[in-house]
């Protein structure tokens, strides 16, 4: 009787651990059966919620794209009408703004008359009240100046109904109310008071180093006119200062030139294979960079071609808006607006010699010979440098030397074209 219990609780301990070992195995089976669905569940459920993520960015992107795209055609200038001139004449403008008045019915009043001031005065070497320090891409800590106007300092800008503002900035147009245009209100006042050739001076590129721009707005004579990069940091500022010393101020137009990219005019570049509207846009964000300018001046060394480019809807957009072009390129073939603007009548000024900082101070002087003579073969010539040390200090040589007795200075406003001569 004991060996048949003995043998009855072999069984039964042997019939338990074989359920408990069926018991093992089976349950994670199961276990990992319910993890492989609830994972490929999960899988399926991110993957269509990441699908719908990006779908639904995409139709975003697209709408906000056709928005810009059409806010930026409404503000091409694309539509023009027939204007009557005195004379019978016509041309053509564009329906931004109205025509403008004959050019001598205008003259800007200044600012202060009377004011017996003879140069731009920067004083103060400790700043007071809205004097701030300010550090500029080269790494010049320089301060605010203070600004004493001159007797023949220019109107002040912005003069009223004479912008617009916009995302870019405060950008130039003609006035509606009687076609005052930016380049008749904002020039430089001047009656040559001789028969002597005129000879104009534009430095380019001006106000990426406060400092030299200061200097410049002092020592210069103030028939020098200054073309500011919209890239300098207190372009604004400085641009004031210079009207308030009586120079005429342009704007420099970043187009693509020789060597792009590894030459690069920077973020504002106009592209010969970019679309109209991304041109358009960088041409808009470059004009709201600064107010007061009288026109445009092409980048050194373009290569904007009409043959090349479809250059009229950028042209006709600054035209249209009552600012001046001046080509810097001396080439013939190398024009920037010029045939919009001998067959329309718009101002354009055709740049002549470089001062190059490269040469010796010999050549420099060589080539102020060729530039008079020049001029007197011509009764003109327009003349662009760099603000760079060699070439400031032979413009300054120049004016103060005898041979500059036999000329007249003038601001590059004065020698604006409007049809071919």
């Amino acid at each position: 009787m004991a060996d048949f219990r003995a043998v009855l609780d072999d069984e039964v301990g042997k019939a338990v651990d074989d359920s408990i070992k069926k018991t093992r195995v089976t349950k994670p089976k199961r276990s990992l059966t319910l993890s492989k669905f609830f994972a490929f569940g999960l899988f399926a459920k991110l993957s269509f919620l990441l699908l719908f993520l990006i779908a639904a960015i995409a139709g975003w992107a697209m709408y906000m794209n056709g928005q810009t795209n059409k806010a930026l055609q409404d503000r091409l200038a694309s539509k023009t009408v027939l204007i009557e001139k005195a004379g019978g004449q016509t041309y053509r403008i564009s329906d931004v703004v109205e025509p403008p008045p004959a050019l001598d019915s205008f003259t800007p009043d200044l600012i202060k008359d009377g004011v017996d001031v003879e140069t731009l005065d920067v004083i103060s070497d400790e700043p007071s009240g809205d004097q701030a320090s300010v550090q500029t891409d080269n790494l010049e800590t320089v301060k605010t100046p203070i600004v004493t106007l001159t007797s023949g300092a220019l109107a002040a800008a912005p003069i009223p109904d004479l912008f617009e503002s916009t995302p870019e900035g405060i950008i130039p147009k003609a006035r509606l109310s009687d076609g005052l245009t930016p380049f008749q209100a904002y020039k430089k006042p001047f009656v040559s008071s001789s028969n002597k050739p005129v000879i104009a001076f534009v430095a380019v590129n001006v106000g990426m180093s406060r400092k030299r721009t200061e200097e410049m707005i002092n020592d210069l004579p103030s028939m020098v006119s200054l073309a500011f990069s919209p890239y300098a940091p207190d372009i604004k500022l400085l641009s004031d200062a210079a009207r308030s010393a009586g120079h005429e101020t342009w704007l420099m137009l970043p187009i693509e030139n020789e060597g792009y990219p590894l030459n690069d005019p920077g973020p504002n570049t106009m592209l010969i294979n970019a679309s109209i509207e991304q041109n358009q846009a960088r041409l808009l964000s470059t004009m709201g960079s600064a107010v007061g300018y009288v026109g445009l001046v092409s980048w050194p060394n373009h290569i904007f071609r009409e043959k090349d480019v479809d250059t009229s809807p950028s042209v006709q957009q600054i035209f249209g808006r009552g600012l001046a072009i001046l080509d810097s390129a001396t080439a013939s073939d190398r024009d920037f607006g010029q045939r919009i603007a001998y067959n329309n009548e718009f101002p354009f000024v055709k740049n002549n010699f470089w001062i190059d900082e490269n040469l010796t101070a010999d050549q420099i002087k060589r080539e102020m010979i060729r530039i008079s003579d020049y001029a007197r073969a011509s009764d003109r010539a327009v003349v662009l440098f760099y603000p760079y040390p060699k070439a400031i200090k032979a413009v300054k040589e120049w004016v103060n030397s005898p041979a500059a007795v036999g000329f007249e200075l003038a601001p590059a406003s004065y020698l604006a074209v409007y049809k071919d001569e």
